[in-house]
């Protein structure tokens, strides 16, 4: 966050302390609806028993606030964060490392056709 407000208030000549940043960025954020078309994907894919896992760059505090205030959490039955597994998206190793080799290749096996 600190190298962005940097850029931000650099590139715009002015002072943004950190607080001010953070509200002016993070928090609307957290707040975005889902594309109006996310919910009965979610919903179609639940239905035909796919399991779903999100990866993230984003903190563990942020990404439950942006699920919950979404109204997603209900469709994923974990997410984890660079928080969790260090290694940032779209890094394979990182879903390796969370699910390892084992884990990956069973997904495969059973009918997971997209990791993202």
């Amino acid at each position: 966050m600190s190298r962005l407000r940097n850029e931000v208030a650099h590139n715009n000549s002015i002072e943004l302390a950190e607080a001010a940043a953070r509200e002016a960025i993070v928090t609307p954020l957290r707040s975005l609806p889902p594309h109006p078309d996310v919910k009965a994907g979610l919903q179609a894919l639940e239905a035909l028993g796919v399991r779903l896992i999100s990866f993230t760059n984003s903190s563990n505090k942020g990404v439950q606030t942006q699920f919950e205030n979404a109204g997603l959490i209900e469709f994923f039955e974990a997410r984890y964060s660079i928080e969790d597994i260090q290694i940032y998206k779209p890094a394979l190793a990182m879903v390796l490392t969370r699910l390892g080799r084992r884990s990956l290749l069973g997904a495969a096996k059973g009918c997971c056709s997209t990791i993202f």
